[in-house]
């Protein structure tokens, strides 16, 4: 085997495993969460899974949706006070699993719930809420593996602004060595969480990716490009944590369409390798 056929072999692997790694996170969702995870990533779980339920259903169970509000509301108060949020939580947590079972009956699906994490599990027969049940319990268990407070902001990620709202318009220098890209129009972004102006002639090395994986997650897919540019410009910029532009990256890609298993392998790749990078000008990696 020559030296092209075994890095090449080696490249494949990686993504495999990140894929891997991304179904495993899957796999767990429905765990109780460990000792490591903070009060804050309770809540912003529980924000959520709200946010979801909303989204979905509030129109139909207005009242419901509406409760299980309040009582995050009541969560975030008491983590702002220092205080702990088991009260609040037993709380939240049996509108909860009442809400499921409600919910579940309604579609004619008799299941029996035992507590709030099987109520989060059964409510994955529900084909409409799988993917956002799965994507929400992996952030957290990395959250909680990290042992970090930072998606108590996440739930706000899910809303972006971009101007221009369409494609983005983006040149290539062959002889720009690291940054071939060159962004040919301004962009601004904006969320609840961050606001950023990509300026036009910001020069970048879009998604970090070598062309012979370009089968798998291209540099140059449209569902890619706006969230790398804005990634990129986070990184280079320090204007908010790096757990937070990470995360960023990842809500951009779900807004843009990208496929769950390639927008997980391009994220958990931006974690194990991106940390060199981050406050300085050398472009992040991202996927190998």
């Amino acid at each position: 085997m020559n030296i092209k056929t075994t890095l090449y072999t080696s490249a494949v692997a990686a993504c495999l495993f990140a894929v891997a790694a991304c179904s495993l996170l899957d796999g767990q969702a429905d765990k109780r969460l460990g000792e490591a995870c903070t009060d804050e990533v309770r809540v912003a779980r529980a924000a959520m899974l709200t946010d979801m339920l909303d989204v979905h259903y509030g129109a139909e169970f207005e009242g419901r949706v509406a409760r299980l509000k309040a009582k995050v509301a009541l969560m975030h108060r008491a983590v702002a006070a220092g205080d702990g949020i088991d009260a609040a939580g037993d709380s939240y947590k049996g509108d909860f699993v009442g809400f499921a079972a409600s919910l579940l009956a309604k579609r004619g699906i008799a299941v029996a719930i035992g507590g709030y994490d099987e109520a989060v599990d059964r409510l994955k027969k529900l084909p409409e809420l799988v993917a956002d049940i799965n994507e929400i319990e992996a952030k957290v268990q990395i959250a909680c593996a990290e042992r970090a407070s930072v998606l108590s902001e996440y739930p706000a990620m899910s809303k972006h602004e971009f101007n221009p709202a369409g494609p983005l318009p983006v040149l290539i220098d062959p002889a720009g060595g690291k940054t071939p890209f060159i962004l040919a129009t301004d962009l601004e972004y904006r969320s609840a969480v961050v606001s950023v102006t990509v300026e036009k002639g910001f020069r970048y090395d879009m998604a970090s990716v070598p062309r012979f994986a370009w089968p798998f997650i291209a540099s140059t897919d449209p569902r890619i490009v706006r969230a790398a540019t804005v990634h990129d410009k986070l990184y280079r910029t320090g204007d908010c944590d790096r757990p937070i532009a990470d995360g960023i990256f990842l809500s951009i890609m779900k807004h843009d369409n990208m496929p769950a298993a390639k927008r997980w392998a391009a994220y958990l790749a931006v974690r194990v390798f991106g940390g060199r990078n981050f406050g300085s000008d050398d472009p992040p990696t991202r996927a190998a």
